[in-house]
């Protein structure tokens, strides 16, 4: 019956996504492709080439980032996995991977169980592992469900502990495994699904196949007007200064802490999708709810359990509240840090700290007075007590950005607990007491998510649920049990009972 109304719900609002005004219908019949098109407000798109003529460094910092290789053709140059006749098998299944006339192939158990070459026609991803988009019948991707580990370079299943069969949700070919469905709307820009419920088929479109410029600063044709217009003028007081009379749709520069937080967030967060489609340049919440504190997807504290994508966490912090930016830690274009390990945090947690941040305490931070750890060792990096990782996805391993406090009190948290005592049991007194005692978790009730996102198993007990009911499409689940604390972001606090689950 679960699976039924989940199966449903998903159907349903796969329909709720029709043809957005504006964008061009294509003529050709194979999908998905790329349309350039339009924004909700009737910005055109452009060519990402047409950024690059203006902002070279901006583009040549970008390429080869995450973003960039979000999503590509499967070439050799894209394709990381051994397809040089390698075998994995599967609950009984051995799948084999190779090439034939220049084509990736994938010989495994199709929708009706028979062992048949599908050929893969895009990557996903890139780091840590990356997975093998397939072409199915209506403008269908699949997305395979083995996956290629870089760092170990090998093959394994993304869902080791599942018997998942063909004509099961889950299984690769399966509902859960759509790409039009669960994951496109995140790794390509100004995608729309096109979906047709009378024939229950997809022309799915993006106007670039990867997270590319317009994806963070929405769509440039009236950017690019301006700049044409002012191309001639060489005196500065000409130039406008303003983002609307340079037709900026989102101006970075502009915006404050909470304001670039809220952009990154329309795919950074856990959330669910409230409007037919989204518009770049204005409130989070005008698009988008994003899931609330609760049962199965944080632990009490509000510290991650589920894969929560970073926003929910963020707004718990207080850097947050003190108006510290992603682009504070994170470059905006290759993604990398803008540091590496604790000198990243030392950039503003030090004697003389910026001065944006007034209510920063100014002292030394790098010390064993302050992390009871020599300096440089593993126990000093500041990420390994204030943003406890978990892993997902069962390679992925991603920390969490509720930055708690110190962890001179008591975080009740199974993975914090248990490393604070691994690093410090018998050797700093200033952490004894019971705080360098490893803490039981007490499990939680199973949760009902199966959902396949990216966890584990179906039902779990104080652990990763069944993938994650993937953001824009969950409408239901995870209601028991949510309770409004006082760690609570304001934003749910005051979500209409509606938005909140409550009704």
């Amino acid at each position: 019956m679960y699976r039924t109304m989940v199966c449903l719900t998903y159907l349903l609002l796969a329909t709720l996504i029709p043809h957005q005004g504006g964008a061009e219908t294509p003529a050709e019949t194979s999908w998905p492709k790329r349309v350039l098109g339009h924004g909700a407000d009737g910005v055109p798109f452009v060519d990402n080439r047409v950024c690059q003529s203006c902002h070279a460094q901006a583009f040549e910092d970008w390429q080869g980032s995450h973003h960039d290789q979000a999503m590509q053709p499967a070439t050799e140059a894209t394709v990381l996995g051994d397809f040089r006749n390698a075998e994995f098998t599967y609950q009984g299944v051995t799948t084999r991977f190779f090439t034939k006339a220049g084509k990736f192939l994938v010989h495994t158990a199709g929708p009706d169980g028979r062992m048949t070459d599908f050929e893969v026609q895009y990557t996903f991803g890139v780091d840590p592992l990356q997975q093998y988009l397939i072409p199915f019948p209506g403008g269908r991707l699949q997305s395979l469900s083995i996956a290629w580990d870089v760092h170990q370079q090998r093959w394994f299943h993304l869902y080791p502990d599942e018997n998942t069969k063909p004509g099961d949700a889950l299984h690769w070919t399966g509902l859960y495994q759509s790409w039009n469905i669960m994951c496109a709307e995140c790794h390509s820009t100004n995608l729309n699904k096109h979906y047709d419920p009378s024939t229950q088929t997809y022309q799915t479109t993006w106007s670039e196949i990867n997270v590319s410029c317009q994806a963070c600063h929405g769509p440039g044709g009236r950017h690019v007007e301006w700049a044409n217009r002012e191309a001639a003028k060489t005196s500065p007081q000409d130039q406008p200064q303003n983002a609307p009379l340079k037709g900026l749709v989102v101006d970075f520069a502009a915006l404050d802490g909470p304001g670039q937080v809220a952009q990154c967030a329309r795919c950074h967060s856990r959330r669910r999708r409230v409007s037919v489609t989204d518009q770049h340049g204005r409130a989070l919440l005008d698009d988008f709810v994003p899931e609330r504190l609760g049962t199965g997807l944080y632990h009490a504290d509000g510290q991650i359990l589920d894969e929560v994508y970073v926003y929910g966490s963020y707004v718990q912090s207080k850097m947050y509240h003190a108006g510290v930016r992603c682009t504070d830690c994170h470059q905006p274009h290759t993604l990398k840090l803008r540091a590496e390990g604790t000198a990243l945090c030392v950039q503003c947690h030090q004697s003389q700290p910026d001065n944006r941040f007034s209510t920063l305490a100014a002292k030394a931070y790098d010390t064993p007075d302050h992390h009871f750890h020599p300096i440089g060792s593993t126990g000093a990096q500041c990420v390994n007590c204030h943003m406890p990782a978990k892993t997902y996805m069962r390679i992925d391993p991603r920390r969490d950005h509720k930055l708690p406090g110190s962890p001179a009190r008591p975080l009740r948290h199974p993975r914090h607990a248990r490393r604070l005592h691994r690093m410090s049991s018998g050797q700093n007194p200033k952490l004894g007491g019971e705080y360098h005692r490893p803490m039981v978790w007490p499990s939680t009730r199973p949760t009902l998510c199966r959902h396949p996102c990216h966890g584990p198993s179906r039902t779990t007990r104080g652990a990763t649920p069944a993938r994650s009911i993937g953001r824009q499409h969950r409408a239901t689940g995870h209601r028991a049990g949510h309770r409004i604390g006082v760690a609570t972001p304001i934003w749910l606090k005051r979500a209409p009972a509606h938005h909140r689950g409550d009704q």
